[in-house]
């Protein structure tokens, strides 16, 4: 899957663009807030390939661990 596909998967996966409220990355993850959690599909989400884990508990905060290097340009892809 190349970087433009699995940005918009994770994209469309947490909900559309109208459900992110805020999206930052730091070495190896994509920390999304959104603005209703029920909308986003953690599931879907750490089932993508290229996709190493989903990490948090709370209902609208989201990472995705996509490892050093990718998620820097998956990010930008997504913003």
């Amino acid at each position: 899957m190349s970087n433009e596909e699995l940005a918009k998967k994770i994209v469309d996966l947490l909900g559309g663009k109208d459900n992110i409220l805020n999206a930052e990355n730091c070495m190896t993850r994509i920390r999304v807030k959104v603005k209703d959690g029920s909308k986003a599909d953690r599931q879907g989400i750490k089932n993508t390939p290229g996709v190493l884990g989903v990490v948090g508990d709370e209902p609208d905060y989201i990472q995705v661990v996509l490892g050093p290097g990718k998620v820097r340009d998956v990010m930008q892809i997504c913003t």
